[in-house]
């Protein structure tokens, strides 16, 4: 956070207005980008480098969008981005270092409480973070940031028909994840993701009940 501090301070008056954009995005949709990047590489500082990486790249941004849709959707197109960037570098880790940080990370109690501790240790979360990362960004847009196909596609860049298969392997993949918890006689966390409802690769938008992590 210093870094975005020390170039807001090099910033000229004639910035001002980008310096009022970049302080409403934060406020506004912070919270989107974070809960995003969290979803997307399942661990806390590399999720907040992302976020500081983003709010950076706004700063820098000369175009002007259109509403608060664009901006946001600017967000999120860009932390998908930023986060795909990160996980190609990261593939030297390994798999064993990467499971052994996630548990110890699990194992702590969040003091007050914090909402994003609160889902990163929820079943439903732990079962998304085995989908691929393609996929489990699809379920995070529907389901907690409540977009739709049309604007889905736009944000990660494919078409709207994917979207909506990307969302049904996701549903049946979990599905699945779940049954193989429960032959086993593990009890499973019910998920909305899970309940009886319209294929979206053949429903009509709005056929699937909200998602809250």
């Amino acid at each position: 956070m210093d870094d975005l501090n020390a170039k807001r301070d090099r910033r000229e008056r004639t910035t001002a207005p980008s310096e009022a954009l970049l302080a409403h995005a934060m406020e506004q949709w912070g919270d989107a980008v974070l809960r995003l990047a969290l979803n997307q590489l399942r661990n806390r500082a590399d999720a907040e480098d992302v976020f500081q990486d983003v709010f950076l790249r706004l700063l820098d941004r000369t175009a002007p969008f259109n509403d608060e849709g664009h901006l946001k959707e600017w967000l999120l197109r860009t932390t998908i981005n930023r986060c795909h960037d990160l996980q190609r570098r990261a593939k030297r880790t390994s798999y064993d270092a990467l499971e052994e940080e996630r548990l110890a990370a699990a194992s702590i109690t969040p003091e007050g409480g914090d909402p994003l501790d609160e889902m990163l240790r929820s079943d439903v979360w732990e079962k998304v973070g085995r989908l691929s990362a393609d996929l489990s960004a699809i379920v995070h847009l529907y389901y907690a940031e409540g977009y739709r196909t049309p604007e889905i596609a736009r944000i990660v860049g494919c078409s709207d028909t994917t979207v909506r298969t990307r969302l049904y392997r996701a549903r049946h993949a979990l599905k699945t994840m779940i049954e193989a918890e429960e032959a086993q006689g593990r009890p499973s966390a019910s998920s909305p993701l899970m309940t009886p409802q319209p294929t979206p690769a053949l429903s009509p938008e709005g056929g699937m009940e909200p998602w809250s992590l």
